[in-house]
């Protein structure tokens, strides 16, 4: 198929309470914590109004991961996908400003085949 194009997100699930659909928010320097997402599936988050900084991690503990500084930044109303792995079954996010609420959706989307 030449010059044929792909649209990733066409084989990606909406967000539902069957499959875990996560609402993370807080306020300011506060972060918040994504429960177990399904390895070996996609994920996709959706930040909404404020700018966000994101940590994909192997697990979490409680601890502060995510820094203004370092961890990369995600735009605010915009989405993302990624292919599950072990480094990356949990996310942790913050507001990028340090000030505002931030507010995440993230679930699994790929369908089970």
């Amino acid at each position: 198929m030449s010059g044929g194009m792909v649209n990733a997100a066409a084989g990606h699930l909406a967000p539902t309470s069957t499959n875990g659909r996560q609402l993370l928010t807080n306020a300011g320097t506060t972060e918040s914590e994504s429960a177990v997402l399904e390895k070996g599936r996609y994920a996709t988050l959706l930040v909404g109004n404020e700018d966000v900084c994101i940590e994909f991690r192997r697990e979490v503990d409680g601890s502060s991961y995510v820094s203004a500084t370092t961890s990369p930044l995600f735009k605010a109303n915009t989405f993302y996908h990624w292919f599950v792995e072990e480094n990356s079954q949990f996310i942790v996010v913050e507001s990028a400003d340090g000030v505002a609420t931030h507010t995440v959706w993230v679930w699994t989307s790929s369908p089970r085949v």
